[in-house]
Formats: C-alpha cells, sequence, structure tokens
C-alpha cells in the first residue's frame, strides 16, 4: 500500500527532472575542492549525496533551512554509521539499547525528527504544493485507495527511510568507483572523455562495474 504511494515519484522520467538538481550540487561542492592535495573521496561523496536528497527528496533550498537541517541529519547519520557505538549498543543487550539516551541518539533523532515535522507542516501550507516536484510534495498529494493522504507519520517514516537507504549507499557507490578509476588510468581516460559530452555507454559499464 505504501510501495503504491511511492512509485510516482520514483519513476524513470521524474528521475531525469531531478537531474539538473544533482548536477547544480556536484558542481558547488566540486568548486569547494582543493587543487593539486589528496583527500578521502568518501566525505565529500557524502556531503553530495546528502545534499541532493535535501533538495529533491525533501524539498530545502533555502539557506536558511538547509544549514540546520542538514546539521541535524548529519549528527544522526554519523551517530547511526558509527559502527564500534552501535555494536556496544546491541552487545549491551536490548535494554541499554532502548536507554541509549546516555550516547546522545535519542537527543540527535529528536533534533532532526522536529526539523522534519516542520519541514512537513511547511509543504501542507505551500500554495504551489500541485506545482512543486520534490518527493515530499508528491507525496503530499499522494492518495491511498480510500481517497486519504498520508499522515504526518507516514510521510516522517518514508522520508527517513529515503534518506538512510540512499545517502550512504550512493555515496559509497560514488567513493568506491572514484576509487577504482584512480587504479585505472587508460578507463579513467576513456570516462572522462565521453564524460565531458554527456555521459555513454562507457561511462554506465563503468558505474555497473564498480557496483
Amino acid at each position: 500500500r505504501q510501495r503504491r504511494l511511492l512509485l510516482p515519484p520514483s519513476h524513470g522520467d521524474r528521475m531525469e527532472r531531478y537531474g539538473e538538481a544533482m548536477r547544480t550540487v556536484v558542481a558547488d561542492e566540486l568548486a569547494r575542492w582543493p587543487t593539486g592535495v589528496a583527500a578521502p573521496a568518501w566525505p565529500r561523496m557524502q556531503a553530495i549525496t546528502l545534499e541532493v536528497i535535501l533538495r529533491a527528496v525533501f524539498g530545502v533550498t533555502e539557506r536558511s533551512r538547509l544549514d540546520p537541517l542538514r546539521a541535524a541529519l548529519r549528527a544522526m547519520l554519523d551517530f547511526i554509521g558509527d559502527n564500534r557505538r552501535m555494536a556496544l549498543l546491541v552487545l549491551a543487550g536490548p535494554r541499554r539499547l532502548a536507554e541509549s539516551r546516555a550516547l546522545g541518539y535519542k537527543g540527535l533523532m529528536a533534533r532532526a525528527d522536529e526539523l522534519v515535522w516542520a519541514e512537513i507542516a511547511r509543504h501542507r501550507d505551500e500554495a504551489d504544493l500541485e506545482s512543486r516536484d520534490d518527493v515530499l510534495s508528491l507525496l503530499l498529494q499522494a492518495r491511498h485507495e480510500d481517497g486519504a493522504q498520508m499522515s504526518d507519520g507516514e510521510l516522517r517514516d518514508e522520508l527517513m527511510t529515503l534518506l538512510v537507504a540512499g545517502h550512504e549507499t550512493t555515496a559509497t557507490a560514488l567513493a568506491w568507483t572514484l576509487e577504482r578509476l584512480t587504479r585505472h588510468p587508460a578507463a579513467l581516460e576513456r570516462t572522462v572523455a565521453e564524460a565531458s559530452g554527456g555521459g555513454g555507454p562507457y561511462t554506465e559499464a563503468v558505474v555497473q562495474e564498480s557496483l
């Protein structure tokens, strides 16, 4: 039932429309990179994927809203991504896991939720909701079979699922692709040449091979 509501925002044509936002985010990120200095790829890929999700999924573009939301979600994701910390919680048992406030998780989640709830409320009040194409706006317009809208709780859960499922996985895939290309100069040269013309079958093959 929930999956049916998520299909329209995930349609191929819709994904193409998000391409412009992706290109803008990548260009902005690249402009901040140092030249001639070795730097880790993964954190920079994480920055790109989080920014794309904030803009294309959450529909946030204003700097005054982007900055606090990015910071809150980044802190939450970093906590979840710390395998050592999560392992300690799991090994400590269910009770300790439930009482993880001492390790800061509940506070991080509460801050993230506060801002996500605010975005849902703000989107509900948007006069131009029907003309917007971010995923949150589309989900707000979706209807269950009985004509009911998705509840705020459903919307929050879908946004968080898309964030957690899409952020780290995509960042890792991008970083690994860069790592592989740097070790195969001929493949890198051919990919760069094709990509400068908008991409093509070889670029697609590089991505598939890296995955």
